[in-house]
């Protein structure tokens, strides 16, 4: 059997079109399809990136909604994947893949929005805290009462260091 077939049956024994759009997405983000390239241990199928396009290509022929995977959340994903614990990605990439968290990049700033080359916050480094300088303006997508994390890259940060 072929992976493509393999997809389609699994889609004909659970996509319902009625189905709660997060209930949905959660079943693809458990059962490994939603992500099939990331790890198995976090919501994958260890896949190699073509044999990912055709699972992509199995859900848009069945017409079945794939998991949330487009804009910033996106970002944070490849970002915990490839630098966060086992306890962070445990806990923020299933709600990426299932579209229940929000994700924004919050470092726009007058004058610049969101081309951070042309950020001017820095980090400076005063005894063992970083002291972080700038401005930043309002970010498009309202942050959630739920959020409890937020992700920055002050300019100049050595990597592993303390913020």
């Amino acid at each position: 059997m072929s992976l493509h077939s393999d997809v389609t049956q699994w889609l004909q024994a659970h996509w319902d079109p009625n189905m709660d759009l997060l209930a949905w997405r959660s079943l693809v983000a458990d059962s490994g399809w939603g992500a099939p390239s990331w790890p198995s241990d976090y919501y994958g199928k260890d896949m190699n990136p073509q044999d990912a396009a055709i699972v992509e290509q199995a859900f848009a022929d069945f017409g079945a909604v794939g998991a949330a995977q487009s804009g910033v959340r996106m970002l944070a994903a490849v970002t915990l994947l490839a630098h966060g614990n086992h306890e962070q990605k445990q806990k923020y990439l299933r709600g990426i893949l299932t579209g229940a968290d929000q994700w924004c990049q919050l470092f726009s700033e007058p004058g610049s929005g969101s081309d951070l080359a042309g950020a001017t916050t820095r980090a400076d480094l005063q005894g063992d805290e970083w002291i972080v300088n700038g401005q930043r303006s309002g970010t498009p997508v309202p942050i959630m009462p739920s959020t409890d994390c937020c992700w920055r890259a002050p300019i100049g940060m050595p990597p592993n260091t303390k913020a």
